[in-house]
């Protein structure tokens, strides 16, 4: 995947870092690891604002997130 392709949600991997489309502010966030939160069956996709990773406020500000939404990949951090 490249820098700036629009994809869904579902298609991202694990430290994958994307904006959602439509977000003005561009606000950075980071897949985040599904075995790792507290989830229901429904819940399967995982972010959180690049700003909080590494924080006291990680798992708060961590939240579910639909697989279908519209998202434009940045990178991967281990890339």
């Amino acid at each position: 995947m490249k820098r700036n392709d629009v994809v869904t949600l579902d298609r991202l991997s694990v430290g994958d870092r994307f904006y959602k489309v439509g977000d003005n502010s561009k606000t950075m966030l980071q897949v985040m690891d599904t075995e790792k939160q507290v989830r229901t069956v429904k819940q399967k996709h995982f972010a959180c604002p690049v700003s909080f990773l590494g924080t006291n406020s990680e798992t708060n500000k961590t939240v579910p997130m639909m697989g279908n939404i519209q998202v434009v990949f940045l990178r991967n951090i281990d890339e």
